[in-house]
């Protein structure tokens, strides 16, 4: 059985894809656990679901990570996001995945084996409801179209600041400085 195969059949194929550049995953096969890299060649920098999850090169992530997480201890790679910014993260201090909800200001580990991550968790109906925020995004879908490669859905006002988790409140931003600014409104809890 392939390591992906239930993601594979949650999922489908993968849309706008571009391949994972050889210098990247050069630069990342120390830090990096094989399956995740084996992930990168299989599908490249990617959407699924109708840009519901994106993998994505963590160089375009390691300035703005800074702005939410400690990272004095360690080196964390951005590998994937979801539609609304949130952030998953390989955790080299753990070696595990880390997911930062910007939306909710919710920071935790998920669970250590890419394998597993990928055919339970993001293949579990809960987590992608309450993390990824599903129904939002097949409403904002539908509303806006799909975000394209270097964007987000977002609550305007921010819920950090009292904005209200309603459909009408849901526009695209420019992913990166969308994070540069949830960060500075928004206090993250660490749920671990």
């Amino acid at each position: 059985m392939d390591i992906f195969s239930k993601f594979d059949e949650k999922w489908g194929g993968e849309q706008n894809r571009t391949d994972t550049p050889k210098d990247i995953l050069n630069v990342y096969s120390d830090i990096l656990p094989d399956q995740l890299l084996k992930f990168w060649k299989v599908y490249g920098f990617s959407s699924f679901g109708n840009g519901l999850f994106w993998t994505v090169n963590p160089k375009e992530y390691d300035e703005v990570i800074k702005e939410w997480l400690d990272v004095s201890e360690y080196h964390p790679v951005v590998f994937m996001r979801n539609s609304f910014g949130g952030l998953l993260i390989w955790n080299t201090e753990l070696e595990g995945i880390h997911y930062l909800n910007v939306v909710k200001g919710e920071s935790r580990v998920l669970i250590r084996s890419v394998s597993m991550f990928m055919n339970r968790v993001l293949t579990d109906d809960k987590f992608i409801e309450n993390d990824f925020l599903y129904d939002f995004h097949q409403k904002a879908y539908e509303k806006l179209g799909a975000v394209g490669v270097d964007e987000c859905y977002a609550f305007e006002p921010a819920i950090a600041i009292g904005g209200d988790m309603d459909v009408g409140n849901i526009t695209k931003r420019k992913t990166v400085p969308h994070l540069y600014l949830l960060s500075q409104v928004t206090e993250v809890v660490d749920l671990d």
